[in-house]
């Protein structure tokens, strides 16, 4: 049952089930969608010549279809693949590429088991497949993804590589594939054609068994369904054939067809929206609950996964260009249309009103107006430089020093 651990099973379900095929691309590409925004152009040209965003998504794809893959930096330090990243060594133009594998092209070495090591319960060294050619490599110089992880000991028996997606949502596919088949296997059957032949039982006793289905074949033979029954006619005086058609009507395949798919979508955590393709049923539906539910997970397969990769191949980039490691943001992967930002535009204009007639003071406005993405940093500084709070007394009111 652990269908992880057959690579030739995954590889045709995924050319050949289109559910398969997207409850492992959907979140992968939906990941990268819209990607990162750097704070160093110099970063932004390498991350395009390394082709960074497209080779994430084939790791991820990679590794939700089969339980995990690799990626391996390229980098000429000067030291053989099997030697820790040096990265004092790292010149410009050093970083060549990034080659992206299946965990069936890498074969796992002995795994560190001491608590204390940065690498603990993780192998110490990776026996990776590059085209014809095997050779040991450090794990400073790759990167797992791991995206559906398991527990320790399940782990174990895997390798320490993953879950296949495909595996997770495998009863649900093989429900689907023997609903549709038995729905196809009823259709067969809701048109019927019955052929009467006069004194067809005398016939049969009467040893002309062969010419009834001789009669049979070629009656079958310029039909274009033959899903075809027959029976006998009578012998009440009529020497004709007869033939009729009964059709049965059949209900309620869509409904159950679209549970079907749904509980699919489900089981992928992908919202039906996006999995089916289609609108959102139901009175004033828009599907933005769905979509925020799994906008936190591609927001949790990015820090999860996405983040510690981009952070090593930054750390090297930085030392190709002798510069800091810069800060990025990510970009939603669900931008707001212009009606949307329009509609936030005018809200966060009435709270900074509010704020004003409330007599706010102007720092604490100044937050709010950088919060909203109304002023940047430097104006949001000047503000809050340029306000100062006038010391004053505090008088003693005449009440209450009476009722003193």
């Amino acid at each position: 049952n652990y269908i992880t651990r057959h690579q030739v099973l995954l590889q045709r379900m995924y050319r050949s089930n289109i559910w398969a095929k997207k409850s492992v691309a959907i979140p992968a590409n939906y990941s990268v969608k819209g990607w990162r925004n750097l704070s160093d152009d110099d970063f932004e040209v390498e991350e395009k010549r390394l082709n960074i965003k497209a080779l994430t998504a084939d790791a991820l794809t990679w590794s939700f279809l089969f339980g995990g893959s690799m990626a391996v930096f390229i980098v000429d330090d000067g030291l053989a693949p099997s030697e820790p990243l040096n990265l004092n060594n790292i010149k410009p133009n050093s970083f060549k590429r990034i080659i992206i594998l299946d965990r069936w092209k890498v074969t796992s070495g002995e795994v560190e088991s001491n608590p204390l090591s940065d690498n603990y319960l993780e192998p110490t060294h990776y026996r990776i497949n590059i085209g014809n050619t095997t050779a040991s490599y450090h794990p400073s110089r790759c990167h797992r993804f791991i995206t559906n992880p398991l527990p320790i000991d399940e782990a174990r028996h895997e390798q320490y590589w993953g879950v296949s997606t495909l595996e997770i949502i495998y009863r649900q596919l093989i429900s689907d594939d023997v609903f549709l088949s038995s729905i196809s296997n009823m259709m067969k059957k809701a048109t019927m054609d019955i052929m009467g032949i006069p004194n067809l039982s005398h016939m049969i006793k009467s040893g002309q068994e062969e010419a009834v289905k001789k009669r049979i074949r070629l009656a079958q033979s310029t039909m274009s369904n033959l899903n075809s029954w027959v029976k006998d006619a009578g012998t009440n005086g009529q020497n004709a054939e007869t033939y009729e058609r009964i059709t049965q009507q059949f209900s309620g395949f869509d409904a159950m067809d679209i549970q079907s798919q749904n509980r699919i979508a489900a089981a992928a955590e992908i919202p039906a929206t996006i999995f089916l393709g289609r609108s959102e049923a139901g009175l004033n539906a828009d599907g933005s609950g769905s979509l925020n539910i799994f906008n936190d997970r591609l927001m949790t397969i990015r820090e999860i996964n996405i983040d510690p990769f981009l952070t090593k191949i930054d750390t090297i980039i930085a030392k190709t260009l002798n510069k800091k490691v810069p800060t990025y943001k990510w970009e939603n992967p669900f931008p707001m249309t212009k009606k949307e930002e329009a509609e936030i535009r005018n809200l966060d204009a009435d709270v900074v009103v509010k704020m004003q007639t409330m007599q706010v003071a102007d720092g604490v406005i100044a937050n709010k107006l950088f919060e909203f993405g109304i002023i940047d940093e430097d104006e949001k500084k000047t503000v809050e430089d340029d306000f100062k709070l006038e010391p004053f007394d505090i008088e003693d009111h005449p009440e209450t020093n009476e009722e003193n």
